[in-house]
C-alpha cells in the first residue's frame, strides 16, 4: 500500500472570523458552543478519500490576535495551501487581509497556493463585503480563487477542502520533496 499524499494547510485571518469553527465543522461536523480564541496554533489532520488513494490534510488553525502574529507566522513554513479567512459581516476583517497576506508572503514558501475565504455566509442580511470586492482582492493579489462558506450551517465547508486536493500541486510537492532529499544528505 502506498503512503497517502499529504498537504500542509494553514488558516489565517483576524480573530473571531471563524477559522476554528471552519476546521471543527470539517472534522467533527459540528461547532462548539464554547469556542475560545486560539493561542499560537492548533493542529488537526483530516483525510479525504480519493479514487487514487487517501490524501491527508495537516491543518494548522492559527491565532488571529495581533499579539500572536510573530508566533503564528512560524507555522507558515512548508505550507502547500493557505486559507485567508475573513468575516463577511465584518469590514475590519476584510480591511486587514493585506496585512495577513503580507505576513504569509513573507514567511510561507513562494509556491504556496492562497485561497480567499469569506466566512459567515449565513449572515447575508449583515453582509459588509460584496462578492465583487472579494474577487477584486483575489485578482489584484494573484490569489488562487475565492469561496464563501458558513461554518455555522456547514455550507461549502467540505467543498472548500475538497477543492484543495483537486488542485494540481505537483510543483509544490516537487519542491518539498527536493528540500527533504537535500536535508537528508551530508557532505562530510
Amino acid at each position: 500500500m502506498t503512503q497517502p499524499l499529504s498537504y500542509k494547510v494553514v488558516i489565517v485571518g483576524n480573530t473571531q472570523v471563524g477559522k476554528t469553527c471552519i476546521v471543527d465543522k470539517l472534522v467533527t461536523g459540528a461547532i462548539s458552543d464554547d469556542v475560545t480564541p486560539t493561542i499560537g496554533a492548533s493542529f488537526l489532520t483530516f483525510t479525504i478519500k480519493k479514487p487514487k488513494g487517501p490524501i491527508k490534510l495537516h491543518i494548522w488553525d492559527t491565532a488571529g490576535q495581533e499579539k500572536f502574529m510573530s508566533i503564528t507566522s512560524t507555522y507558515y513554513r512548508n505550507a502547500h495551501f493557505a486559507l485567508l479567512v475573513f468575516d463577511l459581516s465584518d469590514r475590519n476583517s476584510f480591511n486587514n487581509l493585506g496585512r495577513w497576506l503580507g505576513d504569509l508572503k513573507g514567511n510561507a514558501p513562494p509556491e504556496v497556493k492562497i485561497i480567499l475565504v469569506g466566512n459567515k455566509k449565513d449572515l447575508e442580511n449583515e453582509r459588509a463585503i460584496t462578492k465583487e470586492e472579494a474577487e477584486t482582492f483575489v485578482s489584484e493579489n494573484n490569489l488562487l480563487y475565492y469561496m464563501e462558506v458558513s461554518a455555522l450551517t456547514g455550507d461549502r465547508i467540505r467543498e472548500l477542502f475538497q477543492g484543495l486536493v483537486n488542485i494540481d500541486t505537483t510543483d509544490a510537492l516537487d519542491v518539498i520533496q527536493h528540500k527533504r532529499s537535500e536535508e537528508g544528505s551530508s557532505c562530510c
